[in-house]
């Protein structure tokens, strides 16, 4: 039959077709019916029983381990799409990890994880509580952290979702072709940060933000709805990122460390520079963020006066705990 490929055809079990007109065959003498093709007809197919709780691989370890839980409807939430393209871009190091599960395990079993870490995932976003043992490390001997596989899968979900507005906010500066530069850097590799002072700038990149969001393409929108988790709002008490921080070890609470192998860390440096560049713009200067120098570079005259601008980089110490340099540069 033309309706069904030929290994299908198997599958039918009986055809009926309805004779309600036949046309004549006039080409002979002898008058010959001829069945149309345009008759009605039914099929009775021979189909697989399929079992009504039969669960799909992806999500067969949810019953293993006993999940129960309604369906997360909320905007944002953590997808199984950037849970997996997570695991599979993470490079097995082979190092030792305080729960003793390596990379490879995740990537071994990467379909029916996924289902369990999206559970996960969202539980702690909603809730914004995470498990004690969430920033268990083993330092290695060059002093960089190593943490649980769950914990850089999680992370670096967020760092990619904050680098969202890396790449958005505020108006890309056009090439200057001076030879003079000059490079607002971190006076050293900063290793703690004043909530309050990262909290103000990531709210100010977000709203600067979804003021545009209109002229953005919704593949850049859509994940950004993600950040509405992200609770930046220093005033509360529990925020899903300022738990994930942990406590420096400043007299004062506000303090924050920036811990050396979380994914986090090289998204928030980038993200307080791009707020540093948008400041520096404000003063009339020509300027754009350089993520390999971790540095804002202006484009200016080398001889000019930068008094503004150093009443801008003491005034930054003071509000973040971040020291920074200027290094002007002639080409």
């Amino acid at each position: 039959m033309f309706l069904f490929c030929e290994e299908d055809l198997e599958q039918i079990n009986k055809c009926n077709i309805y004779e309600f007109e036949s046309s004549v065959d006039t080409s002979s003498t002898s008058k010959k019916t001829i069945p149309s093709d345009h008759l009605p007809f039914w099929i009775r197919l021979k189909i697989e029983k399929q079992s009504s709780n039969e669960v799909p691989n992806v999500a067969s370890w949810l019953d293993i381990i006993g999940f129960q839980v309604e369906p997360d409807r909320r905007e944002g939430k953590i997808n199984g799409a950037e849970i997996l393209s997570v695991i599979k871009s993470i490079t097995d190091s082979r190092h030792q990890r305080p729960d003793g599960i390596y990379v490879q395990t995740y990537k071994n079993y990467s379909c029916k994880l996924t289902e369990v870490l999206k559970v996960y995932f969202n539980i702690w976003t909603k809730y914004q509580q995470l498990p004690e043992d969430f920033n268990s490390f083993i330092s290695a001997s060059d002093g960089r952290k190593h943490f649980n596989v769950d914990h850089l899968i999680f992370t670096m979900i967020l760092a990619k979702r904050l680098n969202v507005l890396l790449n958005t906010s505020s108006e890309k500066s056009s090439q200057v072709n001076k030879s003079d530069y000059c490079f607002v850097t971190f006076a050293v590799k900063p290793c703690e940060i004043k909530w309050s002072f990262l909290a103000q700038s990531l709210s100010f990149l977000l709203e600067d933000f979804l003021t545009k969001k209109e002229k953005l393409h919704s593949e850049i929108v859509i994940p950004l709805k993600g950040l509405v988790h992200i609770d930046v709002d220093s005033t509360k008490k529990n925020s899903i990122l300022k738990i994930i921080l942990p406590k420096a070890s400043q007299p004062l609470d506000d303090f924050r460390e920036l811990q050396d192998g979380c994914p986090l860390t090289r998204s928030i440096l980038s993200l307080v520079l791009k707020y540093l560049e948008i400041r520096i713009r404000e003063k009339s200067y020509t300027t754009h963020v350089c993520p390999s120098r971790q540095a804002v570079v202006i484009h200016e005259d080398y001889q000019k006066s930068h008094d503004d601008l150093d009443s801008l980089c003491k005034n930054f110490k003071e509000d973040s705990g971040i020291e920074l340099k200027m290094v002007q540069m002639k080409i």
